[in-house]
């Protein structure tokens, strides 16, 4: 197994004092990890710490959408169908509000 240079605690010390693990994530900014019999079992992160990775993961994976989107606009060989195609006439009798808030 690879070590890694970031911090570490092991479940029984977890267990004593699991607040020493959250202070350890937060005065270094990093995840510590737990290890369980020599293993890693998990990972501690601040709520920040939490928050801020799940945004970057939402923040790439609509980049991944956008590429895709792009990808496929681009390809000649994909059909691209207008609303119309897709929903029918339903559409030819609604009335938009220019001022409903939502543009």
């Amino acid at each position: 197994m690879k070590v890694l240079d970031i911090e570490y605690t092991n479940l029984t010390d977890m267990k004593k004092s699991p607040s020493k693990a959250f202070e350890k994530a937060k005065e270094t900014n990093t995840g510590v990890y737990v290890f369980r019999n020599s293993k890693p079992y998990g990972v501690v992160l601040t709520s920040e710490q939490y928050e801020e990775l799940n945004k970057k993961i939402e923040s790439l994976q609509d980049k991944i959408d956008e590429l895709t989107i792009s990808k496929r606009l681009t390809d000649p060989d994909v059909k691209i169908y207008t609303e119309k195609e897709v929903l029918g006439d339903r559409l030819d009798n609604i009335t938009y509000d220019d001022d409903d808030g939502w543009e």
